[in-house]
């Protein structure tokens, strides 16, 4: 415990990582918890694309309670899609593999900012189209799971249901983990941002992660359909065992076993995959571990081995020389 407490306080006393929070629980019970200065225990502190986590964990809950009958085999039928796009399934989506033309930089201009700062809903109406020879490459991209959020919104439309939408996840997530300081943004349409704005408190965090440690059962309840956890910690195929389904991978015991030419062909595609390397990222974390992981180094990391999950939340600035990160 002493070693432990000597990083992290080597960690919050480096000004330039500007740690607001470190959780670290341990067979359920919270065993080091320390705040920088301006936060506390009540804080609600930005997930950025952790909140991606929580919109998969929203789509396990709609499958759990069939408002999704077919699924993940359900097919991605936008009123706003009257093409192949339109045959795409919940699994490819939240697998990034549904091959659509976006990538996911951060410049003035590019797609990721006009989404989230420009276009009036962070669907953007239907305008990205799919890449050619892209369908079943891994390709990271908020877009992504912003059209998950949409086409959960255009599921309770159809049933007449749209307000219920707005209360879902307070009402089938954020109430039953206790989870009080969760916030997740909408845009001007009324679609929740999953992949940027989710608020709440690093406790708060941690009973996430705590959800995903149970193999989503709470309080003996199961709120995530059986095997989902397994689904989500599984390497989606061209990801190079970096990527399950809306979360970051540590190494697995047996590594997936990737065709070369196809991981190449997908680079090829999509030259975003590669820059900047996030080998790193896969490389850090314990074998067996996941993560939802957002910008400046927000994590929520669950190390089933363990029993434990840690929560790290911050301000770091991220810095890139000859396509590497540096903190």
């Amino acid at each position: 415990m002493k070693t432990l407490s000597s990083a992290i306080e080597a960690h919050f006393n480096n000004s330039w990582l500007n740690a607001r929070a470190v959780l670290i629980i341990k067979d359920g019970t919270i065993i080091y918890e320390k705040y920088g200065d301006g936060a506390s225990q009540k804080s609600r502190l930005l997930g950025w694309s952790m909140t991606k986590s929580w919109l998969h964990t929203l789509v396990g809950i709609a499958i759990k309670n069939e408002f999704l009958p077919q699924g993940l085999d359900t097919k991605m039928e936008l009123p706003e899609w009257s093409d192949e796009r339109s045959e795409m399934t919940l699994r490819q989506m939240l697998r990034m593999s549904d091959g659509l033309n976006f990538d996911e930089y951060y410049v003035p201009g590019a797609d990721a900012p006009n989404m989230l700062f420009v276009e009036p809903t962070v669907s953007m109406n239907g305008k990205i189209e799919s890449r050619k020879n892209g369908k079943g490459c891994f390709q990271y991209s908020s877009h992504t799971t912003n059209l998950i959020s949409r086409y959960l919104k255009y599921v309770f439309e159809k049933k007449g249901r749209e307000l219920d939408y707005l209360t879902f996840p307070t009402e089938y997530f954020f109430k039953p983990l206790g989870m009080d300081s969760a916030v997740l943004e909408t845009d001007p349409a009324g679609v929740f941002i999953g992949s940027s704005f989710g608020w709440a408190t690093a406790r708060d965090w941690g009973r996430f992660g705590m959800l995903y440690l149970a193999d989503g059962i709470w309080n003996g309840e199961r709120l995530l359909p059986e095997g989902w956890v397994n689904f989500t910690s599984t390497p989606t195929v061209t990801s190079k065992g970096w990527y399950g389904a809306q979360f970051w991978l540590g190494p697995k015991e047996r590594p997936p076993q990737e065709d070369p030419n196809r991981v190449k062909r997908c680079d090829d595609i999509f030259p975003s995959r590669k820059n900047p390397d996030r080998s790193w990222l896969h490389r850090a974390f314990p074998e067996g571990a996941f993560a939802a992981s957002g910008f400046e180094e927000q994590q929520v990391i669950i190390f089933p081995k363990a029993n434990s999950v840690v929560v790290r939340l911050g301000q770091t600035k991220e810095v890139v020389v000859n396509n590497r990160f540096f903190w």
